[in-house]
Formats: C-alpha cells, sequence, structure tokens
C-alpha cells in the first residue's frame, strides 16, 4: 500500500523513468515531491560511479545552502563500499562526520539506505526537534524509488557503452572522434596541419536549473544542428571532417586544411557566433554564449592525447579569461594549473599584506556628461606575481570561498570611501560596489550589508549593488528573498552584464531592482553589428518601460555615445570618458569637474 500523499509521486516518478527522463532531474522532483508530502524533511541522492563516490550530491532545489555544501562534502569523500554497507540506520561509521555536521545546523540524519549496483545512498534528514520515525512507509519508498531511477540509469548507461553516436543530435561520441584523431594523426604527413576544437557552453547549468532540461536539450539539439551545417562549409581555413558531442555541454571538431593560425581563428570565431546567434524554442528567445580552446598539429602535440590535453587547457584558459571567447594553446597556457596553484595561494594572505587596492569608475549622465556615480573595482598587485588580473583570480577567490572575506573588505572601502565624498560636497553621488554569487548564497549577506552601512555612516540610498544577471538567477527563492531585504534596507539593486545570461521577464519583474546595465560586448559593436544595436535598443526599451536606469558599459568611442545617447540610455560608464583610477585621483576629477562635463558626453 502507497503511503498517504505519496501515489502521485509514484506515478509521476514512474512516469518519467519510463520515458527515459534525464535520471538527475527525475531525482531532484522526487526529492522535492517527498519533502513537500513529508514537511520538515530534507533529502538527499548520493550518486556514484563504479563503486567510488565522485562527488555529486542530488537535492531538491529549494535544499537550504549550508545543507547542501555539506552533503556535496559528504558524496566527496565517501566511497562506494562504505555507501553500499548501509543498512538504513543513520548510526553507520561512514555518517559520523556527516552526522556531527548536520546537528551544528540543527539538523539530524534519520535515515541512510544504500542504492542497489553500488549506485549510491539515499539520506533523510529532520530537524533536531522533529520527532520521525524511522519506520515511516513514506521513508522506505523514498528510497526504494530512488533506487529504480538509478537502476534505470545504469541500465541505460551499459546500453549507451554498445553507442558510438549520440542518440538525439546524431553525432559521434567522444570516443569515436578520439578514434579519429588517431587516424587523422596516423596518416598525416610532415607539412599537413590540423586543428582540434573544443567548444564548451558557458553557464549552461544555469539554463537546465533556471528553464528546465527540456530547455537545455533544445539548445543542445540547436548547437549540434548548426555544427553539423557549419561542418558542411568548406571555409579559407579549411573543412571540418569530424564533429562530436563531447560532454554534458561540450563538442568537439577537427578543422583540417589550411596551415595560418589567423584563419583558424577567424573560423573558430565564426563558430562561436553561429553557436551564439539566438535559439527560438516556441515563441520563446534563449541565448548562450560558448567558449572555444584550440590545439594545432603537430605544433601543440604529436599524437591525440597531447592534442586533446593542449586544447583542455586552451580552453580552461578561455573560461578564465572572461568566456565567450577563443583561446589557442601556447606554452604559457601549459603551465595554467601552477599559476592557479601560485595565485590560490597568494590570494590567502593578500588582504594581509594589502595587496588589493580598490581604484572607482565613473558613470556620467548621457545628457548632461556629469558625474553621477561611481564603480568601486578591485585589483591586486601581488609582491611576488606582479599585477593580477580581476578575470583571473575573482574566479579563484569565488572557488576557494574567499570571496566572501574580499568582497565585504571591498564593500566596506567604498562605503567609506563613498561617505568621505558625501562630506567634501557631492552628497549625491552613488557608490556600486559588485557582489559575487558566493556572497548572496552566505546566510547573512543581507546583514552583512547593514553592518557595513551602520560602520561607514553612508546612507543606504547612495549605496548601489550590482550582481551579474547569471547570480540573481542562482536559487532563485532564496535570492529573491535576500535582495528584497536588501532592498528593505534602502540599497539599490543593480543587474550587472544584463542580455549574457538566461532571466525571463516574468522573473526579472518580480526583482527588486532599480537599474540595469547593458553587457560591454553588446555596446562594442553597436555601431557596425545591427544584431547588437538591436540588443542594445530592446534593452533600453524594457528600462524605460520598467522605469529602471539604464547604464552603458564599456563606451569607448563618440559614435557609441551618440548613438546610445539617442536611443534614451540613461548613464555612460567606460574608457571615452575616463579608466578605472585611484580614490585620491577620483576625487580630484569630482573637484575639477564640478558642475561640468566630461570630455565625450552630452556632445550631440
Amino acid at each position: 500500500m502507497v503511503a498517504d500523499g505519496l501515489r502521485p509521486l509514484l506515478s509521476a516518478v514512474l512516469r518519467e523513468v519510463g520515458e527515459g527522463g534525464a535520471v538527475r532531474g527525475t531525482l531532484v522532483r522526487l526529492c522535492e515531491g517527498f519533502e513537500r508530502a513529508r514537511p520538515g524533511l530534507q533529502c538527499a541522492v548520493i550518486l556514484t560511479e563504479a563503486g567510488e563516490a565522485h562527488g555529486v550530491a542530488v537535492v531538491a532545489s529549494g535544499c537550504d545552502a549550508e545543507l547542501e555544501e555539506l552533503l556535496i562534502e559528504f558524496a566527496g569523500h565517501a566511497t562506494g563500499a562504505e555507501l553500499a554497507a548501509l543498512d538504513g540506520s543513520p548510526d553507520a561509521p561512514v555518517l559520523a562526520g556527516l552526522r556531527a555536521a548536520a546537528e551544528q545546523l540543527g539538523t539530524r540524519v534519520v535515515r541512510a539506505s544504500p542504492l542497489s549496483h553500488g549506485l549510491g545512498a539515499t539520506l533523510v534528514l529532520a530537524p533536531l526537534a522533529q520527532v520521525t520515525s524511522v519506520g515511516d512507509p513514506g521513508l522506505g519508498l523514498f528510497a526504494e524509488l530512488a533506487d529504480v531511477v538509478s537502476r534505470s540509469s545504469a541500465d541505460r548507461r551499459a546500453l549507451a557503452g554498445h553507442r558510438r553516436v549520440h542518440e538525439w543530435t546524431g553525432l559521434p561520441l567522444r570516443r569515436m572522434f578520439v578514434e579519429r584523431v588517431h587516424a587523422e594523426v596516423n596518416k598525416a604527413s610532415r607539412n599537413d596541419v590540423f586543428a582540434l576544437l573544443l567548444l564548451d557552453l558557458d553557464s549552461f547549468r544555469q539554463v537546465n536549473e533556471t528553464l528546465g532540461t527540456a530547455a537545455g536539450d533544445f539548445v543542445l539539439r540547436g548547437v549540434a544542428a548548426r555544427l553539423m551545417a557549419a561542418a558542411g562549409e568548406v571555409t579559407a581555413a579549411g573543412r571540418i571532417t569530424a564533429l562530436s558531442r563531447f560532454g554534458e555541454d561540450a563538442f568537439a571538431c577537427l578543422l583540417v586544411g589550411e596551415r595560418k593560425q589567423d584563419q583558424v581563428r577567424s573560423a573558430a570565431a565564426e563558430l562561436l557566433r553561429t553557436v551564439s546567434k539566438r535559439y527560438d524554442m516556441a515563441g520563446h528567445d534563449l541565448f548562450v554564449t560558448a567558449s572555444m580552446g584550440v590545439s594545432l598539429f603537430p605544433w601543440d602535440g604529436e599524437d591525440a592525447p597531447t592534442l586533446l590535453r593542449s586544447a583542455e587547457l586552451a580552453l580552461q584558459s578561455a573560461k578564465e579569461r572572461g568566456r565567450n571567447r577563443v583561446e589557442f594553446y601556447s606554452p604559457a597556457t601549459g603551465v595554467l594549473d601552477f599559476d592557479r596553484l601560485h595565485i590560490k595561494t597568494g590570494l590567502s594572505s593578500a588582504l594581509e599584506r594589502g595587496e588589493l587596492e580598490i581604484v572607482y569608475q565613473p558613470k556620467v549622465r548621457a545628457d548632461t556628461g556629469e558625474i553621477h556615480g561611481v564603480e568601486a573595482l578591485a585589483r591586486w598587485r601581488s609582491g611576488k606575481l606582479g599585477p593580477i588580473s580581476p578575470g583571473r583570480f575573482i574566479p579563484l577567490a569565488e572557488e576557494t570561498g574567499l570571496i566572501v572575506e574580499i568582497g565585504e573588505h571591498v564593500l566596506r572601502v567604498a562605503c567609506a570611501q563613498a561617505a568621505a565624498w558625501h562630506d567634501m560636497g557631492f552628497p549625491r553621488l552613488r557608490m556600486a560596489v559588485n557582489v559575487s554569487g558566493v556572497q548572496v548564497q552566505e546566510r547573512d549577506f543581507v546583514q552583512m550589508v547593514a553592518r557595513v552601512l551602520d560602520a561607514t555612516y553612508l546612507r543606504p540610498r547612495t549605496l548601489e549593488i550590482e550582481l551579474t544577471e547569471t547570480v540573481a538567477m542562482q536559487r532563485v527563492h532564496g535570492t529573491l528573498a535576500k535582495l528584497r531585504d536588501v532592498a528593505a534596507l534602502g540599497v539599490r539593486i543593480a543587474i550587472d552584464d544584463f542580455g549574457t545570461g538566461f532571466s525571463s521577464l516574468a522573473y526579472l519583474k518580480t526583482l527588486p531592482i532599480d537599474t540595469l546595465k547593458i553587457d560591454q560586448s553588446f555596446v562594442a559593436n553597436i555601431v557596425t553589428n545591427p544584431q547588437d544595436a538591436a540588443v542594445v535598443r530592446t534593452v533600453i526599451a524594457l528600462g524605460r518601460n520598467l522605469n529602471l536606469e539604464v547604464v552603458a558599459e564599456g563606451v569607448e568611442t563618440e559614435e557609441q555615445a551618440r548613438l546610445l545617447r539617442s536611443e534614451g540610455c540613461d548613464l555612460f560608464q567606460g574608457y571615452l570618458f575616463s579608466p578605472p583610477v585611484t580614490a585620491e585621483a577620483f576625487g580630484r576629477m569630482l573637484r575639477e569637474r564640478k558642475g561640468g562635463a566630461l570630455r565625450g558626453a552630452a556632445s550631440s
């Protein structure tokens, strides 16, 4: 007999299994459904591969952030053999660390059951104050359903191991592509040249998490179709002779023909543009960007494994340098992993050594050219490594969690500086500070902002918190609640890099935002590219209709400023007016330009 309230969940899960649904999506919905039926409990499924845990913890989308991190850490250390020995009891030795850490969060493990075929385990946790019977038949049903889903996944993987072509994109799988690279290497003569291109979609996980796996699958099919169409064309750089669905959101190409790197770069950039054009899904526009790493035979490797490794390092470099770009392998790329280690090590003590500097870039009014606000930007000048670009150290700070301490430091310094400028006679000057998604997910993020405002005596309405569109879409309900609490303090909120993420208008209008910032990638080609001009025009119109202030980033020419002004953009930010400068230099700029315009603005 099905436990009370769980019959619809049972039917839905079995239907998804029968239809071959994505295993992780089905397990997330299983966790969510069970938690709805048993309020207070939190459920997780730990998935392992070949008997060894590989850090995959599947939880409901509304799972507490700290608890989710705890489960991810547990998944990364427990072995398949240890999980297989579980018997439902929460007292197993392998759970000792998890039990102790969970109790610190006010939660206890009430059931832990193994999945069959060495695939992992299910966990059910409850608040310490909640009395939960281990004999609850619902707990057993949760474990049994998770086992059914994971076993169906194992069966599909076993069948997939015999396939050489991806089922619904029609592209060769990784193994077949590697064989093709081997063959190309073996037949190449001394003078032959070919390029191996690895393409990875940027922030693709965000598409699945915010719009659903159906949207993600639609994009993947679209990318595959566009790459196959490109493979039928002969370019100045040669022709694509092989394609592959290389990973979950990764594709690979072989480009055979021309020897010149510039022509290969041009062909690779054209592929990125092709992939990044909008996707129309039932009347809804979806946009994605991609990064690409390129290795060249024979210079970057004379065998398939070396060429693949070189392309992977180049791809990693493209991701770290801002994404949506092409990077070629170079010897410098080859030491990227060592650089990362040195940067991580140095970053941990950069604050103590006073190596982080805050610089300031003005925002000017489009109509008058007067300084209206300023954005605080962190710069790191390492005593050992020299200047490190934000594009390199910020991702590593997020990866290590150091961004929480660094972010609060930047906010505190910027707010204190803004208060000082107000005292100088510029009381309406608005200070903008970027915040990371890692910071926003911190439990005391709102309290931290309030503490800084109190400590620096800054009026809340003169502070603007900037977060990217992607960050705004993370853990939607929790993020929305925190942003509303920040707005309740009186702080303004801006969406940075607007147009590069995956937010829907329905969600956008629920956010307590005051400002949209047009990403500089659109502004850069606004004069010469009609598509970028159309995107900018649309964002400005959207801002006007939602009564939001619109800022254009990366304004560098008079022509860009003139076009943006004609469309009704409110504020400009960019090198046309000023690069980021020190606090002292910005203070002089305020005094010298009081009542006047910065160069490049307010000109017709």
